[in-house]
């Protein structure tokens, strides 16, 4: 939810650990696939290079996991719009890969942090 976390607000969070990936990982045991996958599975240990790349975060510098990604934002090397975008795009791979989402709006809510929109 862009209201709730953007670029404003994402510096004001304590633990962007605590308040994302700590619900997030436990879902679907932290896997999720892309959509269109490219025949690998990912998760809190292991991001998707497309992130970073979408996010328009330097080809040379990957964020790779949920705790290299909590770090890099908090020693500035990411901006607050990339951190937002990867965030989003986190959230929704989640949302994406988790068995009966379209049964379940409020399976991928994130403490309040994220809602479904159609």
């Amino acid at each position: 939810d862009n209201d709730v976390l953007n670029t404003n607000t994402v510096g004001k969070m304590d633990d962007i650990g605590l308040s994302i990936f700590a619900k997030l990982c436990g879902m679907n045991r932290g896997v999720f696939v892309l959509d269109p996958p490219d025949g690998k599975t990912y998760g809190c240990t292991s991001f998707p290079e497309v992130f970073s790349t979408n996010a328009g975060v330097p080809s040379w510098y990957t964020v790779g996991d949920s705790a290299h990604f909590t770090q890099s934002f908090k020693t500035g090397e990411l901006t607050a719009e990339q951190t937002v975008d990867i965030i989003d795009q986190y959230v929704s791979t989640v949302y994406q890969s988790s068995v009966g989402n379209s049964d379940n709006p409020y399976g991928c809510e994130v403490n309040g942090l994220a809602k479904l929109e159609n």
